[in-house]
């Protein structure tokens, strides 16, 4: 038996028209903005992962900045099977996050 899911959301000033946006659309961009400038791991599908400062996004790309690196990577996002939040415990293995 099919459940319905959501599939929309409120969000209002979003300039969205009548002020809803796709639910999973909602739910990427309140992740980003909470780990903007963040250090973050970006597993990719092939199994490789990026570790970096998270500095923008659109609907088709990350950018992240990584430590040694001059200009940010530019990452597809539907090369990517996992964003993750570097952790407390992750952190001593980190690179310094850039200073703004």
């Amino acid at each position: 038996m099919a459940t319905a899911t959501p599939t929309t959301k409120d969000a209002p000033g979003e300039g969205k028209g009548q002020g809803r946006e796709p639910f999973t659309v909602a739910v990427q961009t309140e992740w980003f903005k909470r780990n903007k400038g963040k250090i973050i791991t970006l597993r990719l599908m092939d199994g490789s992962c990026f570790v970096g400062v998270l500095e923008a996004w659109d609907n088709y790309t990350v950018a992240i900045r990584m430590a040694g690196r001059e200009e940010s990577i530019l990452v597809n996002k539907h090369g990517v099977a996992l964003f993750r939040r570097f952790e407390e415990q992750d952190k001593e293995k980190a690179p310094a996050a850039p200073k703004e």
